[in-house]
């Protein structure tokens, strides 16, 4: 309330977006606040933001009921924007539509307060989003941003998130002078930037001022318990990912499987570590002439990650799991190995999700099949009895590793602990996708410790 321009770093769960309605709603009650504008992903502008007011329901937060939320998103948006509502949620997609398509709407509803929620999603700023953005950043008086995992890949995911904050006044006006300042290029192409000496320190005292962290008493903190189970590919899946691995191209049956080069490579070799692999894609033509590609169709290669997941959803004993998939195959074969549970990815709509989520925290579903990419940010799913996470597929971002495990480690879960069960494939890209989350894992740690530290000696 104090700061026109701030951040709350705070794990998921820790209360970030009542804290950040109440302050709106004291600032608009004092008369120096009218409207604010949320930019979210569209599951947690339609399900977290409209619903969380009623959470409160009852307490001395009840007048949070107050607040008129309009989520302008659907075929009536246009009609929408017309509401006299007190805060207008919008997702990161619709933003073109709102500030280029109906600037002169946006610019009569005269709202002077900007909430980020999820701010890593503007941290590039050379993204179509980040310059839209910053073009009407001076138009609010008070910009707010929300996050728990500020820095999933390194220090240079700062600057975009910061900007939107201050304007450029804590690390600088152009990411070009963030990166002279405080790194050093270690390629010709400027391509990979580290840090200088002494630049952590420079950061965080730049960015303190700015950033709020709630203590570790001031929130219910669930720690994440990690569980490795390994499983060895059989000969014969063994034998495509070598190939693939050493000579970029091998054979299955019939199907030549090959990759333009290593990164390719790995995400083919990912693809057979969790047990299939997509065929080549085919391109024919319809009856003008015009590209027409082919659905995707791809290969089962083995169940040693599948009946690894079997057997430890046996072992939970009808405790309600979470199982995490990548590709259209994980899931597929999952389907069939656990009897057809429901999913939420690709392809389900924002309705049927709500009402998987609701059936979730009634305990109705025993496994839920999810894709992290679609349900990472945001989404409350911890008001039952689950408490446990199986990562059939690994990633190598830490930012939706965090994210999808805090849905159940957040503030209403009934446990002091949720446990990662993490289905690795040894001698594969698993592995080091286990090392590079670790890695990220205790930069971002490190990172918070000391802002935290300069926090409270400058309070001294």
């Amino acid at each position: 309330m104090s700061h026109g321009g701030a951040g709350i770093f705070a794990a998921p769960g820790a209360g970030k977006t009542a804290v950040t309605l109440r302050a709106f709603l004291a600032l608009k009650q004092a008369k120096v606040a009218k409207r604010a504008l949320v930019v979210a992903t569209l599951r947690v502008a339609y399900k977290v933001w409209p619903s969380e007011p009623a959470e409160w329901a009852g307490s001395e937060w009840d007048n949070l009921k107050n607040l008129k939320i309009c989520v302008l998103h659907g075929k009536q948006k246009d009609y929408l924007l017309n509401e006299d509502a007190d805060i207008f949620v919008i997702n990161f997609d619709g933003l073109k539509w709102l500030l280029a398509n109906h600037k002169k709407e946006f610019l009569k509803l005269k709202i002077d307060t900007l909430i980020i929620d999820e701010s890593t999603k503007v941290k590039h700023p050379r993204t179509q989003r980040f310059k839209l953005l910053k073009y009407f950043l001076p138009t609010f008086s008070r910009r707010w941003i929300l996050t728990g995992k500020p820095m999933p890949r390194s220090y240079l995911d700062l600057f975009g998130q910061i900007y939107v904050i201050d304007l450029g006044r804590a690390l600088g006006h152009y990411i070009t002078h963030y990166r002279t300042a405080y790194f050093f290029p270690v390629d010709a192409n400027g391509w990979n930037w580290v840090l200088q000496k002494g630049a952590e320190e420079r950061i965080q005292a730049a960015i303190a001022p700015y950033i709020f962290q709630l203590e570790p008493g001031d929130y219910k903190e669930i720690p994440v318990v990690e569980n490795i189970i390994r499983v060895d590919l059989p000969e014969d899946a063994r034998k495509v990912y070598d190939e693939l691995e050493e000579h970029l191209i091998t054979e299955i049956d019939d199907d030549v499987i090959s990759a333009v080069n290593n990164g390719v490579a790995l995400g083919k070799c990912a693809q057979v570590a969790n047990g299939g692999i997509y065929r080549e894609r085919q391109t024919g033509f319809d009856e003008e002439g015009k590209p027409n590609w082919n659905k995707r169709t791809w290969i089962d290669l083995h169940e040693a990650k599948t009946e690894a997941v079997v057997e430890l959803v046996e072992e939970l004993q009808g405790s309600p799991t979470f199982v995490v998939y990548d590709y259209k195959h994980d899931l597929a074969r999952l389907k069939r190995a656990l009897g057809n549970p429901p999913h939420i990815g690709g392809g389900i709509s924002p309705k049927e999700s709500d009402r998987l989520i609701d059936a979730w925290n009634r305990d109705e579903l025993s496994v839920l099949l999810l894709n992290a990419q679609s349900v990472a940010h945001g989404l409350n799913f911890q008001y039952g009895t689950a408490r446990n996470i199986i990562w059939h597929s690994i990633t190598y971002d830490r930012e939706l590793f965090d994210q999808l495990n805090m849905r159940l480690a957040r503030q209403g879960s009934k446990y002091n602990s949720i446990f990662a069960h993490f289905i690795v494939a040894t001698n594969t890209v698993d592995v080091p996708k286990m090392q590079a989350l670790r890695q990220k894992g205790k930069r971002q740690d490190e990172f918070l410790l000391a802002l935290k530290q300069y926090a409270k000696e400058k309070r001294k």
